[in-house]
This record gives structure tokens, sequence and C-alpha cells, in this order.
């Protein structure tokens, strides 16, 4: 299931690449711009006072609703064959809800992020108190990913309730937690490495280019990755016969 999640997902991301560059490019021009947007304001005065916290809201839902678009766009198309219209966006009721819910799983993040700074100080000086607030996050994170089918739900327009969705990861929980694990640690590994090279290079243009760019590029693969692997997981534990994709993925091994 592991080889499914990862390879497979590569094998559907090249397979539809034509339909899901078209529900992408668009989106990321305005991530992009939005990140221009954002660098320029932290030489105004706006980066600072009571102006800052809300110009962060701001910017923080922007960023939510073009990766939502993102992955509602990527989602549909591989399970439903759709083939988005290039260079036409829409918001509406299922978009809107699909960003709710990012934004109230990611409000469940919040202290387990916490936990993971304490853990990095803690470990310091005691290994085991270290590894207490890292296992808390962990175990954070692995339930909130046994519940993320109803963003799939809420992309397909087919209600999945909180209990489907721990009830269909049931079998594939450990591959589908290691999957993502492995995604975010290399991306991290690579978003390190630049800001590495960055500061040895030196040099605003490298650094907006960096910001401007990299950032978007990283962000939006790792929304289409995961995505596709959460349509992998819908289409094995909750149509198994019905998905052509889900068994062209498996194929792909």
């Amino acid at each position: 299931m592991f080889a499914k999640f990862t390879l497979g997902s590569l094998y559907l991301m090249i397979q539809h690449r034509s339909a899901i560059l078209k529900g992408v490019i668009l989106p990321f021009i305005f991530y992009i711009l939005l990140q221009l947007v954002r660098y320029g304001s932290a030489y105004t005065g706006f980066s600072y006072g009571s102006a800052s916290s809300l110009l962060y809201i701001l910017f923080f839902v922007a960023d939510m609703a073009i990766l939502t678009i993102i992955s509602i766009n990527t989602t549909r198309t591989i399970l439903l064959d759709e083939q988005p219209e290039p260079f036409k966006l829409k918001f509406k009721k299922r978009e809107i809800k699909y960003l709710l819910y990012s934004i109230g799983f990611l409000a469940l993040w919040i202290i387990p992020s916490m936990f993971i700074g304490a853990s990095l100080t803690l470990i310091m000086y005691n290994v085991l108190m270290g590894v207490i607030p890292l296992t808390f996050f962990l175990v954070t994170l692995f339930f909130t990913l046994r519940l993320s089918l109803i963003f799939v739900g809420v992309a397909i327009d087919r209600s999945i309730s909180l209990r489907e969705s721990l009830s269909m990861t049931k079998n594939c929980q450990w591959s589908l937690f290691f999957s993502l694990a492995l995604l975010i640690a290399l991306l991290f590994i690579f978003e390190y490495c630049i800001g590495l090279f960055s500061s040895l290079i030196g040099g605003q243009f490298f650094s907006l280019i960096s910001f401007a760019l990299i950032t978007p590029l990283v962000n939006t693969f790792i929304y289409i990755f995961t995505a596709i692997i959460l349509t992998i997981l819908y289409s094995t534990a909750y149509q198994p016969n019905d998905s052509p994709q889900a068994e062209s993925a498996g194929d792909a091994q």
C-alpha cells in the first residue's frame, strides 16, 4: 500500500498532467502574485503595528483559498475525470466548505506545532523530555490523516462523515502516514537546502526568486501530491471495484 500511495500518485500525476496543469496554472499565477505582494509588504508600513496581524490573516486566507482550488481541481480530475477550464477560477459553496475545513484542521495543529518547538528545545537537555511532546505531535498527525477523507467528499460533492473517514482509513493508516511523512520530510530538506544556498550566496534577487517562485512550487506540489494520495485512498476504501484510476495506480508498481 505504501508503494501504491507513493509511486501510484506519481503515475497518476504524469497520466493526468495536462488536466492537472489546466486546473493549477491560474491559481499558481495568483499564488506568485500574492507572494510578491507579501514580499513587498515587508518593506512598507503595513508590516508594523496593528495592521500587521490583519495583513497576516488576509495573506493566510488567500493562501488557503488558492491551495483549496488546486486541491479540489486535482481531486475532481483524478476521480471524476473532469477537465478544468484553464484560466478560469470559481469559488462557490464547495470551495468555501473545503476552505473552512482546511482552516479548522490547521487550527487543531496550533498546540501540536508548539509541542514541536518545545521538543526541539527540550531534547537538548534530555532526550526523554524531547520525545514526549514529539510523540504528542505525531499522534495528532496520525489522527488528522485518518480524518482527511472528508476533504475528498467535499471535493466530489459526496458526504463523508468523520466516522466514515476513520473507518475507511483503518486498513491503510500507517501507509498513509509514512507516505505523507516521507513527502513532507523530503520537501522540507529541499526547502532547507534552498534557504541555505540563498544565505550563502546572498543577494536580494535570489531571495525574491526563492520566496516568490520556489515556495509556491513546493507548496503546490505538496497539495497536488496529497490530493492524489487521498483519491487513491478513497478509491481503494470506498469504491474498490469502480475506480479504473485506482487500478491504474496499482498497476504502475
